[in-house]
């Protein structure tokens, strides 16, 4: 479906475009066309895309096209962070930060994934580690004997 860019709302905390990555996208898609749309979610903010969004923008585009998702929050966090962790080359920072907010989503989605220290131990005795659990200024740890 074709949506009017100047409707599409970005998040703000989105990581920067990179320019040299935009010009290089908008050549390609002036040459051969938008291979993949852009996702947005119902209200019309961008999920995934930003620098097609961009590269739509510099080669004067009014409409793009997009295919809009119906995820909750979480979800559409969740698709936005796996977005980048795949298709960019993020510093350590970056990366690190991604990778943690993507557990804690994941997490509240599949509860029954969080797993304790006690639940860890028990499983690395189960397999022939040798381990103990010790308690190191409030948290818990586990080390090898």
């Amino acid at each position: 479906m074709k949506i009017t860019i100047s409707e599409i709302k970005v998040n703000p905390g989105r990581r920067p475009v990179n320019l040299e990555g935009i010009n290089e996208l908008a050549r390609s898609i002036s040459e051969i066309g938008l291979l993949n749309p852009i996702t947005i979610d119902q209200e019309y903010i961008l999920v995934a895309g930003l620098h097609r969004l961009e590269a739509a923008k510099m080669l004067g585009w009014t409409e793009v096209e997009c295919n809009i998702c119906t995820l909750d929050a979480l979800q559409t966090e969740l698709a936005e962070i796996d977005e980048n962790v795949v298709r960019t080359e993020l510093s350590v920072i970056e990366y690190g930060e991604l990778l943690e907010r993507r557990k804690e989503i994941y997490e509240s989605l599949h509860p029954e994934t969080k797993a304790g220290q006690a639940q860890a131990a028990g499983m690395n005795r189960a397999i022939g580690n040798n381990v103990r659990s010790c308690t190191n200024r409030g948290k818990s740890s586990i080390m090898r004997e």
